[in-house]
């Protein structure tokens, strides 16, 4: 595989699931991890030194420098909108890990401005199809469990 057959990703985080994502993206043949922005110097140094890649710590200069051809941003589940939607208007297709935001004028925001832009914009949520969120899900479709209205 050549390298303009490779896909090019960034990461914004360089936390627990950020480092999940760099794994992951790591072990691809078809991507080139190209850096990492984080919000220490220490911890985005330490995850770009593991895995190879640059490191910033201002998410405008990485996606300036490195142009990537995804972002992935993991950050503390507050922190997403801002960082989320500064990557959306620089114009890049991105993947957030989830929650996504906790305020709905904040997603329709973010999903507007990714459509105003025709970007690719996924959320990692990788519990819809985990065994307990189904059972979860057919026990109250089967009306099991009464009228919800919390659950964690």
């Amino acid at each position: 595989m050549t390298e303009t057959d490779r896909i090019k990703v960034a990461l914004v985080g360089a936390g627990g699931w950020g480092y999940q994502h760099a794994r992951v993206f790591a072990a691809r043949e078809d991507v080139d991890l190209c850096a990492v922005a984080g919000r220490t110097a220490e911890r985005a140094k330490a995850r770009a030194d593991e895995f190879g890649m640059r490191w910033y710590l201002d998410i405008d200069e990485m996606l300036a420098a490195e142009q990537p051809d995804l972002v992935s941003l993991s950050l503390p589940n507050m922190g997403h909108f801002e960082p989320t939607l500064r990557v959306i208007c620089a114009g890049y297709p991105l993947l957030v890990e989830k929650p996504l935001v906790f305020d709905l004028t904040e997603a329709e925001t973010m999903l507007r401005e990714a459509e105003a832009r025709d970007l690719f914009f996924a959320i990692n949520f990788n519990h819809s199809y985990a065994k307990p969120a189904q059972m979860a899900k057919a026990a109250i479709d089967a009306g099991r469990l009464g009228r919800v209205v919390f659950a964690t």
